[in-house]
């Protein structure tokens, strides 16, 4: 906000993946990946609806996921 004045969209995608086996996936490794990833997205996002006050139109948050589950190789 300081550099540019405003900010008119936040766009976030999930910033960690876990490359564990179903078999191999931990308590610790999940909690690592939520915790980082909800951090990632919600934390931005509730920054720019503080910064804004619905009188703006167009403001935006977008949030997405990679897929990355639809070309795994893993069987």
């Amino acid at each position: 906000m300081a550099a540019f004045g405003a900010v008119d969209v936040v766009v976030a995608n999930h910033v960690r993946s876990s490359e564990q086996t179903p078999a191999g996936v931990t308590a610790a490794e999940l909690d690592l990946t939520w915790a980082v990833n909800a951090r990632a997205s919600v934390l931005p996002a509730q920054a720019f609806a503080a910064a804004h006050d619905d009188t703006q139109p167009g403001d935006r948050v977008i949030l997405f996921t990679s897929g990355q589950q639809l070309g795994s190789d893993d069987p």
